[in-house]
């Protein structure tokens, strides 16, 4: 009886265990349109070796043709980083490749937040260069939206003076960034990314867990990459479009008119356009200064598809997150 009253007294006390850190791909790079099933098989033994990980951790993996890893970037969770890029490096495509290809994602951690990943556009000043580099999407850990969005403004001179690497023959692309406080950048001109890589290390992270990586559009400025679709739009859906995205863009500066004003939101913003530019027209954060940075950040914003003639009153939801 004392035997089985101790095995159960054992099993209730004997703790669950976790389960082993899992890739979860985020994105790719260089196949389109993207895949809807994992491009890697996942190197679950390996990854289940790496049993001190300390968070979830940003991954970004640049995968050759051959289907082998050729580069494994990891961080944010802690001492586990370098087991966890090891295990990575041990990865194989799933399938055949067509071209090298870079993966984004995040390692998941049992009982860990998962890092986060936001959306809306950062368009970074292209102080009148030919190319303007814009960030459509950013997972990160350890760090606020605001303070990446800020820092790049901080660094948007010297990212702007990479454009004349970009030579004459240059087209619009999509890449990809990574930053730990080491900066790689793949757009497939090596000169600008290089170049870009020098200007993002003068981005100084908040923590020692701190990194992102980033799908990142070069265009020339006030024309973002045309969708892939054929679907015709009115003029006036076009009108809406670039308002919401010229709001939306904004939404860091924004929202950091809120810093130092308890008790203030801001989740929607009436905008008018007219004289071929955008002006905020309504706004309630529930403090007058508040409003007034507000005003004054959203002024005169230029609409490179507006008229003159043309004129349009919206209101834009903005996520405060």
């Amino acid at each position: 009886m004392r035997s089985l009253v101790a095995l159960a007294l054992a099993l209730i006390s004997t703790p669950a265990l976790a389960d082993p850190p899992r890739l979860v791909e985020d994105g790719v790079i260089g196949l389109d349109p993207r895949p809807d099933h994992p491009v890697l098989a996942p190197p679950d033994a390996a990854l289940a070796r790496c049993t001190d990980a300390e968070g979830a951790a940003v991954v970004w993996l640049q995968v050759g043709r051959s289907g082998r890893v050729t580069a494994a970037h990891v961080h944010g969770a802690g001492k586990a980083d370098a087991c966890l890029a090891r295990a990575l490096a041990s990865a194989r495509a799933s399938g055949k490749l067509p071209n090298a290809i870079i993966v984004v994602g995040h390692v998941d951690v049992d009982g860990q937040p998962s890092p986060r990943i936001a959306t809306t556009p950062i368009v970074v000043d292209a102080h009148g260069a030919a190319w303007q580099l814009t960030i459509d999407r950013v997972a990160y850990t350890d760090n606020r939206m605001l303070d990446i969005g800020q820092d790049l403004d901080r660094v948007s001179p010297a990212l702007a003076a990479c454009a004349s690497r970009r030579g004459r023959r240059a087209q619009a692309v999509h890449g990809s960034l990574w930053y730990d406080g080491h900066a790689v950048v793949e757009t497939g001109n090596p000169a600008y990314d290089a170049c870009l890589a020098h200007a993002l290390g003068a981005i100084a992270l908040p923590t020692p867990q701190s990194a992102l990586w980033a799908d990142v559009s070069i265009a020339p400025p006030g024309e973002p990459l045309a969708p892939r679709t054929t679907t015709a739009t009115s003029h006036e859906q076009d009108l809406r479009d670039a308002l919401t995205t010229a709001v939306r863009s904004r939404k860091l500066h924004l929202l950091g008119c809120l810093d130092g004003h308890a008790k203030t939101t801001l989740t929607h913003l009436g905008v008018e356009l007219a004289g071929g530019h955008a002006n905020v027209q309504a706004v309630a954060t529930g403090d007058r200064d508040a409003d007034a940075c507000v005003r004054e950040k959203f002024h005169d914003v230029a609409i490179p598809n507006a008229s003159s003639s043309d004129h349009l009153t919206l209101d834009v939801t903005l996520d405060p997150q």
